[in-house]
């Protein structure tokens, strides 16, 4: 059958545990079962895409589904701590839909759901001959006579529910029937015993307020049940990381290297996430790059961005230089031609996995969504910004070269001329525009701000990506939004921060000298100094 008690889901489970880098996330099952068949049977997870939504739908699936034989897959799992939830092991109707698979033929809306409609009814035939199933019988009766005449009950798990609001094909009218047949399918149908979704937009942005009361929505910003069974926590990744070694002993990926790019998506409780699938892909290739964001209708960053640059073009610079920025997260998903507020876009940008939020701020997760707010950046839209991020390069080389006068010189330009948001009155702002200004130093070094060196806390740190390439000096800044550049360097002399690259570059480069970089702010001149020395 295509959709009731689908082997399906349980071939794509399979694929994923006989993967050499699977996270076990089956404890997810303890913590849904108790909703089976109770007043709270209706569930929804919102994730950004390739957090483990469909891996964990088709998890679900395979475990309950009546005769697909998974017992013995569950049986090496996590799962199998939980002796009452595997009670429910194999035990239950399951129909399991993937709104995202079109019918080979889809011209429009009818010809979609009309595939759906007619699969299931073709199931129920077969599923449930007693209950003579007239041809020509319409699902929802389809399914009511199934339950009268055999007393069978299904649990639904349906993924990718919100698809068809990212494909063209279908039109507003054709998204506001497909909410009705939703509801006309689940709501208070005694047949239903679960109904699980998952998608990346909240449903209450797409239901007008009734069609889809009855589901308790579980998001990337509100989660308390769900959270630790989507994304990579740390201990999983350092784990999968030791098996990497252990399968390649001359392994260039290491766990520091996947922090980098993958990690930084915080929980409501503020745990710290890696983006699953970027995580497999980067050890499966040994290889760290950007996987995530090419994958999908990315170019939504700079439409939000474009569509309402002055709304939103200060919370970018900041948080492109490392800030976090308040945020109210109003759940806004729709699509993006009615996102106009700043709250709105920024709460898109969570809901699509952009940002991450917490505490009542949002901000820029991981250096593989950097790379992407740093494209942005370059827009001509950016007006002012665009201008800067072209001058980083040539801020970098004077640094490198000891140039002092000349970076302070562009500090100067950038504070005074091509950044009035960072009119500055203390060292956080200070930084916010150092940081800023050296993007291109990104490209080359690990940007490190509040790093532990020494006897101390180094303001920023810049740590070449590649120790063995001498072009790329180590080099750490220091700041005073008043005094002098010169008590800048003395702090970073007396509290020894260059202890930070002694053992990077014991092996490496044992006679490259990192440099000290005093940046100072005079406020009552409202001029820049900077001094550069080596340590």
């Amino acid at each position: 059958m295509k959709y009731i008690n689908s082997i399906a889901p349980l071939i794509g489970y399979e694929g994923v545990v006989r993967s050499p880098y699977f996270v076990d996330k089956s404890a997810m099952i303890s913590a849904l079962v108790p909703s089976i068949a109770t007043s709270n049977m209706y569930v929804c997870v919102t994730r950004p895409r390739r957090f483990g939504k469909t891996t964990n739908a088709q998890m679900l699936a395979s475990f309950l589904s009546r005769d697909t034989q998974a017992t013995d897959l569950f049986e090496q799992l996590n799962i199998t701590q939980d002796k009452h939830a595997m009670t429910h092991c194999g035990t239950h109707d399951v129909v399991y839909i993937d709104f995202s698979a079109l019918p080979d033929e889809c011209s429009s809306y009818t010809d979609y759901i009309n595939a759906i409609r007619r699969g299931l009814v073709r199931d129920l035939h077969q599923f449930a001959p007693t209950a003579e199933i007239e041809e020509g019988t319409n699902l929802l009766d389809a399914l009511d006579r199934t339950f009268q005449k055999t007393g069978a009950r299904f649990c639904f798990i349906m993924d990718e529910w919100d698809s068809m609001f990212f494909n063209p094909l279908f039109t507003t009218e054709d998204q506001r029937a497909f909410l009705m047949f939703l509801k006309q399918l689940l709501k208070t149908k005694p047949y239903v015993e679960l109904a699980y979704m998952t998608g990346v937009l909240p449903i209450t942005k797409h239901s007008t307020g009734s069609e889809l009361n009855m589901f308790v929505e579980y998001n990337a910003v509100e989660d308390p049940r769900f959270e630790e069974f989507f994304g990579f926590t740390e201990a999983e990744v350092a784990k999968l990381c030791a098996l990497h070694h252990e399968r390649n002993p001359q392994a260039r990926v290491d766990y520091e290297g996947l922090a980098n790019w993958y990690d930084g998506y915080l929980t409501e409780t503020g745990e710290r996430r890696f983006n699953p699938r970027s995580v497999v892909l980067a050890l499966g290739d040994d290889s760290l790059r950007s996987y995530w964001t090419e994958s999908g209708p990315y170019d939504e960053i700079y439409y939000y961005v474009r569509h309402n640059t002055d709304a939103v073009r200060e919370d970018i610079v900041r948080m492109v230089a490392g800030e976090s920025v308040r945020a109210d997260m109003k759940n806004y998903a729709a699509s993006a031609m009615s996102l106009s507020s700043r709250n709105e876009i920024l709460s898109a940008m969570v809901i699509y996995g952009f940002l991450t939020y917490y505490d009542g701020a949002v901000s820029i997760p991981n250096h593989e969504l950097m790379l992407k707010f740093q494209d942005v950046l370059s827009k001509r839209e950016m007006g002012y910004v665009a201008s800067l991020a072209l001058r980083s390069e040539s801020l970098l080389n004077a640094t490198l070269r000891r140039d002092g006068e000349e970076v302070a010189h562009v500090l100067e330009a950038a504070h005074d001329q091509e950044v009035p948001l960072l009119r500055y009155a203390n060292e956080a702002d200070l930084a916010a525009l150092v940081n800023l200004v050296y993007l291109a130093a990104r490209d080359r070094y690990w940007v490190r701000r509040e790093e532990p060196a020494g006897k101390g806390v180094a303001d920023i740190a810049f740590i070449p990506k590649n120790t063995s390439d001498n072009r790329w000096t180590p080099f750490i800044v220091e700041l005073k939004a008043a005094g002098s550049a010169q008590e800048a360097i003395d702090q970073i002399r007396q509290r020894n921060y260059g202890a930070l690259f002694a053992d990077a570059f014991a092996d490496t480069a044992p006679d490259k000298h990192p440099l000290a970089v005093g940046i100072c702010w005079d406020p009552q001149t409202k001029t820049h100094e900077c001094l550069i020395e080596e340590m």
